[in-house]
């Protein structure tokens, strides 16, 4: 019995990440009897772990819960570190998905502490995963993509090619947001070739890389205002998403989806597409779907009904339920156009109140491409951005006497060769100070590319510096 039990439970995993729960099931339903007949804790703890895995990705919240609690006793039972660490990222992860991002901080604290234990490098990188995603939805987005890009080289060094690609994936996303549009399409374009998102046999696809790719991609048109190629992808992926039966993917995809149809005035899909959200919700009690179908309600009810008092309430009730999950950049984006149409109904002081959240929040997260639309919006105004907050203590504090005068004459557009001449510098020590005042300042060439310059000119302008 122990012996086929874990040859079923090896087969059900498989199984799963292709895609097939109804196999993946059968399988590991088998396992769990013959793990128990045989005694065998440490297997009856990964059995759990798989089915919990599985009732995760297939939107059964509640049966995900109770392997998972089951999977943590028979690990701890059996001293199975291994196994007792699976069971803490499958709950942190279902936690995630859920948007339930503070029981999530909780669990991978945990996780953390199991993989410094267990001294593992390839487990590393499963928290990893999951602290890029909190951390995109919490708006930490220098961490997460300092995380990311660090997971990313370990991934590659330990060719972990499925977290690998889903890696780039959650850390383009934090690139789209932040403008950094460049390293954005490359990491997606190599998720999308090392997920095998391409291949014409869905059965020879691994799923859970698949999906993620075409997340990505979607993100990634979307930033670029090519609707039609994200709708593609998104239908697309939600086909794949819907063949295999993982409903929570499917959650995934939609929201994205829908913010593709509402920018290209395909009203009635993107109301279809919150219908589906909001029977999921109902079905799963699932906040973070409730939240995101509020949201397209609210934006199409303001797309085909116009500006109303109405639609200022319920624009507001959505930004202030993603800003509780939190969602702190889409919560932002959606108060952004709230400001339009606080605006519209000449409601000034309100829209100026709202407008400083936004302008807040995009500022502390760095997303670029949102802050130039808030800058905008002030000007409409009639009003000035506010003066942005200083960098903080520390890394300003980083910058000697001399890197502070090489910045100052960054923001004076002087050449590499005209500061070394007003500073009385060698051309090599000038490109030695700006060198170190990046890596100071925590600005990557993977994130601003040909713009570290402006990046660093903008620092001192606008008075960060």
């Amino acid at each position: 019995p122990h012996a086929e039990a874990r040859l079923h439970l090896a087969a059900g995993v498989a199984l799963q990440e292709l895609g097939r729960p109804g196999e993946a099931s059968k399988r590991l339903d088998r396992a769990l009897p013959l793990a128990e007949d045989a005694g065998d804790e440490s297997t009856l703890a990964r059995v759990h772990w798989a089915l919990a895995l599985l009732k995760t990705w297939t939107g059964e919240a509640a049966q995900a819960r109770d392997h998972a609690a089951k999977a943590v006793e028979r690990a701890e039972q059996a001293g199975d570190r291994l196994a007792l660490f699976r069971a803490r990222w499958v709950l942190a992860a279902l936690e995630g998905l859920m948007g339930n991002t503070e029981s999530m901080r909780e669990l991978m604290v945990q996780a953390r502490f199991d993989v410094e234990d267990l001294g593992s490098p390839a487990l590393r990188l499963w928290v990893a995963e999951l602290e890029v995603k909190y951390a995109w939805a919490r708006g930490e987005w220098g961490r997460g993509i300092s995380e990311g890009e660090a997971a990313i080289s370990l991934a590659r060094a330990l060719n972990q090619r499925v977290l690998l690609s889903r890696l780039m994936v959650w850390t383009s996303i934090i690139y789209v947001g932040r403008g950094a549009f460049d390293r954005a399409r490359a990491l997606c374009e190599e998720a999308w070739e090392l997920s095998g998102a391409g291949r014409s046999d869905p059965r020879a696809m691994d799923v859970h890389g698949v999906i993620p790719a075409h997340i990505g991609r979607m993100a990634y048109a979307i930033s670029q205002d090519d609707l039609d190629t994200a709708i593609a992808l998104g239908e697309q992926g939600l086909e794949i998403a819907q063949r295999s039966g993982y409903r929570t993917w499917v959650l995934d995809l939609l929201p994205l989806l829908m913010e593709a149809y509402l920018r290209a005035e395909r009203y009635s899909d993107a109301d279809a597409a919150a219908d589906r959200m909001k029977a999921a919700a109902a079905e799963m009690d699932h906040s973070l779907a409730r939240a995101w179908a509020a949201a397209c309600d609210a934006l199409v009810g303001w797309q085909t009904e116009g500006t109303s008092e109405e639609t200022i309430l319920r624009l507001k009730a959505a930004a202030d339920g993603l800003r509780e999950i939190p969602i702190r950049y889409d919560s932002a984006r959606l108060r952004r156009l709230l400001v339009g149409r606080l605006a519209e109904l000449k409601r000034r002081d309100e829209a100026l109140r709202q407008l400083r959240i936004v302008w807040d929040e995009m500022s502390e997260m760095g997303a670029q491409p949102e802050l130039a639309k808030a800058r905008e919006m002030y000007y409409e105004l009639d009003s000035r951005p506010p003066i942005p907050a200083p960098l903080d203590a520390e890394r300003k504090a980083a910058l000697t006497a001399k890197e502070m005068a090489v910045a100052q004459c960054v923001a004076r557009r002087m050449t590499t060769a005209q500061i070394a001449q007003e500073l009385g510098m060698a051309h090599r020590t000038v490109t030695t100070h700006l060198s170190n005042i990046y890596k100071r300042l925590g600005l990557t060439k993977d994130e601003y590319g040909d713009r570290l310059r402006e990046e660093l000119r903008r620092l001192v302008v606008e008075g960060h510096l």
